[in-house]
């Protein structure tokens, strides 16, 4: 009797389960049909796949396959340089629109211009200023004043001394762990590894250890990989925002933080509720360094975060650096040098250029200032090209459209709804670029365009590259880091291509996540002949 109770029980929950789940089900096709049916995108024949209409988990299952950056390529090869690909999202790959959405405030700013999409929120775990995630203009536009002249070439050309020391350190690395044992090196693994101990020299002055151990001390770079990928898989989805807080979503992310602090700042007992006197010590010992300027400007902008603290604010502009030295710079340092193997005729033009500054490379060599010429034109374009052709930061842009609308070729995009660009569609546009814009071809940031003339003379190609292409994005958000991450791609295969003979043994796949990664690449290095780094001879 009492058996037969309980199975009419469990039956009678699971009919009404189903019902429930059932009643969800119709509820949510019926919202989706009904945005789609009233959409002004659809009046107006937006094209794009059908189901992206309705959903945005059709972009979430291809982000989650890590194909994103190639399938949203292959949909506006299809359908146009304007393409809906969620229900309140429009994708753009039209590079003369990039000023439009990304162009600088002006007098109007409140009517026109184009604010970060609330999906940049996903980002943000606490409540002080971050470059990569504050939608505030007005707040970035202050956090630039305070901290962009940090990422300027002389702020970093002031301390190239520190670049030379995780030079060091990595060509030491590489010789003990791979060239005199003859084991294959993971190419990604060591420019990770490059970027970490370089992040601790310019921020605090100190070796991290990552480069002469030949491994990922305590996790801190796979904590960064995490965090990434993380973000990456949350910013499709707006009903995170709504589940979730900034607190939640930095507990779920604080441990890989706090690691990732520790091994960096080299601080072992760190944590946010006690470091803000490691932090002031560490910053009053190295003054010149970075963690110094951040510790000192965060200060200066307490007034505007008054829900932040000391701690968080600091360190999460290390976190930024982090993000951009580690999460995205390898991946395109990994496509630099894999296209130089590919090029042989290439990369000897490098060696050249190199040998004609005494094997040193000096910054001073490169950076146009006080009347100084670039000594390396090859070297730098073959950099340029391979930050074309695989730029990291893979994920779209995405902007609020302002009051004003705005109005992108024959579509009229209303207020409130996202437009964005992705530097993957934009970079590999052949309207824009040419009919061989797939190719890794430097020497064509040598050349002029053959037809357009700028100020009365002939309008020179990278000028005309630079004012169409997204690897650093755009406008009043450019990024700050850019000039960094130049020169620590330029330091770190000049001096592996000086050093090194390298034999890829294991070819690179790209995976895209909130960067595009290029993983698995495997060399095989033997000793070349030394680079000089350190003091300049000039």
């Amino acid at each position: 009797m009492f058996l037969n109770l309980l199975g009419r029980a469990v039956y009678g929950l699971m009919q009404h389960k189903l019902y429930s789940l059932a009643g969800i089900l119709i509820l949510t096709l019926a919202y989706w049909t009904h945005a789609y049916l009233t959409s002004p995108f659809r009046k107006q024949n937006i094209p794009g796949p059908f189901l992206g209409k309705f959903t945005n988990a059709y972009r979430w299952y291809y982000v989650m396959r890590h194909t994103w950056h190639r399938d949203l390529m292959d949909l506006h090869k299809k359908y146009g340089p304007l393409v809906w690909i969620a229900p309140n999202d429009i994708s753009v790959s039209d590079p003369s629109l990039r000023n439009v959405i990304y162009g600088f405030q002006n007098h109007k700013k409140d009517f026109t211009f184009f604010r970060k999409s609330h999906s940049y929120e996903t980002g943000s775990i606490n409540q002080d200023f971050s470059f990569i995630f504050e939608q505030d203009p007005e707040k970035a536009r202050l956090g630039k004043y305070y901290m962009s002249h940090f990422y300027s070439e002389q702020g970093l050309l002031n301390l190239e001394e520190n670049f030379d020391k995780a030079v060091n350190e990595l060509i030491e690395g590489l010789d003990k762990h791979h060239a005199r044992t003859g084991t294959p090196c993971k190419m990604v693994d060591w420019a990770e590894f490059f970027a970490l101990d370089l992040v601790a020299q310019i921020t605090v002055d100190r070796s991290a250890g990552f480069c002469l151990a030949g491994k990922d001390v305590n996790n801190a770079a796979y904590g960064m990989r995490v965090i990434i990928k993380t973000v990456g898989a949350l910013m499709p989805l707006p009903w995170v925002l709504s589940a979730t807080s900034r607190a939640i979503r930095q507990n779920l992310l604080l441990r890989f933080l706090i690691n990732l602090y520790r091994n960096v700042l080299l601080l072992p007992t760190f944590t946010f509720d006690t470091g803000i006197a490691d932090l002031k010590t560490l910053g009053e010992k190295n003054p010149k360094h970075l963690l110094a300027k951040f510790y000192n400007a965060q200060s200066k902008m307490r007034e505007h975060y008054p829900h932040g603290n000391q701690a968080e604010g600091t360190t999460i502009q290390v976190f930024n650096l982090i993000a951009g030295a580690v999460g995205a710079v390898p991946h395109t340092q990994v496509k630099l040098i894999h296209e130089l193997t590919l090029h042989p005729e290439i990369l000897q033009k490098v060696r050249e250029e190199l040998a004609t500054t005494d094997n040193t490379f000096h910054l001073e060599d490169f950076i146009r200032h006080n009347g100084r010429q670039n000594k390396y034109p090859i070297f730098e374009s073959a950099v340029r090209e391979a930050v074309r052709l695989s730029p990291a930061v893979a994920f779209s842009l995405s902007r609020k459209v302002p009051p004003s609308g705005c109005q992108l070729h024959q579509y009229h995009i209303p207020p409130g709804y996202n437009v964005g660009m992705a530097a993957y569609q934009v970079n590999y546009d052949e309207g824009y670029f040419g009919p061989d814009v797939a190719q890794f071809r430097p020497e064509r940031w040598l050349e002029d365009h053959p037809t357009e003339m700028l100020e009365g003379e002939k309008r020179s190609m990278k000028n005309y590259i630079e004012a169409g292409w997204l690897s650093f994005g755009s406008g009043g958000r450019v990024c700050i880091g850019r000039h960094l991450a130049m020169f620590m791609m330029m330091k770190f295969t000049a001096a592996v291509v000086r050093e090194f003979d390298i034999r890829v043994v294991k070819q690179p796949v790209e995976h895209h996540t909130l960067v595009t990664e290029m993983l698995g690449m495997e060399v095989l290095l033997s000793r070349k002949c030394a680079v000089r780094v350190g003091q300049h001879d000039g």
